[in-house]
């Protein structure tokens, strides 16, 4: 299996990518699906934050840290994720 600096160096595909990183986290053990992001932006130390916005035209965004003294944001329409479910 690729390690991630290699798929990231050679310019990998999203799939490899993704395998790679499933792969280093999980380390040889069996993979639990579905795979919770946050929870592997946690245990990897990755700050983030959850905000609501107003933006109807928008379900959901993702804004990286520019920094490290910057929290990455995630945010989405509270009452569109609602009318989902």
């Amino acid at each position: 299996m690729m390690s991630v600096s290699d798929a990231v160096l050679s310019g990998a595909s999203e799939r490899v990518l993704a395998q790679a990183i499933l792969s280093g986290y999980y380390k040889g053990k069996q993979i639990s699906y579905p795979v919770n992001p946050f929870q592997m932006l946690t245990d990897y130390g990755v700050p983030f934050a959850f905000r609501t916005f107003s933006d109807k035209n928008i379900e959901g965004v993702y804004l990286p840290a520019q920094d490290y003294a910057e929290t990455a944001k995630h945010g989405h329409d509270k009452t569109e994720s609602e009318n989902k479910t």
